[in-house]
């Protein structure tokens, strides 16, 4: 029997009664082992399952740092109403500004180099992309 093509896919449980499901297949060359090859994807599939795993923990991070950066938003605008009554009234002509800087509004626009990852639910991967993620 002659192998030409062969796919690999795992199934993931990402917890919440959601999986994701991973697939590649790869196309042999002449003299190449089937073994091999299916090994070569599963190291492939996991660690494109990791790096999901990282992005999504960056993205999950992210939304908790735009709550945080919320709460503290008002806590600023609250303190300075206050600040400025005590001022005003004379109650407390030294209060001090708000003890946090502002955010820098750009800490986040993108996830680091090394957690990007891209997906595609119905397309089949382009292998050298795929090398590309790997070097």
């Amino acid at each position: 029997m002659l192998i030409k093509v062969v796919r690999v896919g795992c199934l993931f449980n990402k917890g919440n009664y959601e999986n994701e499901k991973i697939e590649l297949e790869a196309e042999l060359q002449d003299g190449e082992s089937v073994d091999d090859a299916v090994e070569e994807l599963k190291g492939r599939i996991y660690l494109l399952a990791d790096r999901e795993e990282h992005l999504e923990n960056w993205r999950r991070r992210k939304r908790e740092l735009r709550e945080m950066e919320a709460q503290v938003r008002e806590a600023r605008e609250t303190w300075n109403k206050t600040r400025t009554f005590l001022v005003a009234q004379g109650l407390r002509p030294d209060a001090p500004e708000f003890p946090f800087p502002e955010a820098d509004p750009g800490l986040l626009i993108s996830p680091p180099d090394s957690v990007r990852v891209q997906t595609h639910a119905e397309e089949r991967p382009d292998e050298s992309a795929i090398d590309a993620v790997f070097s």
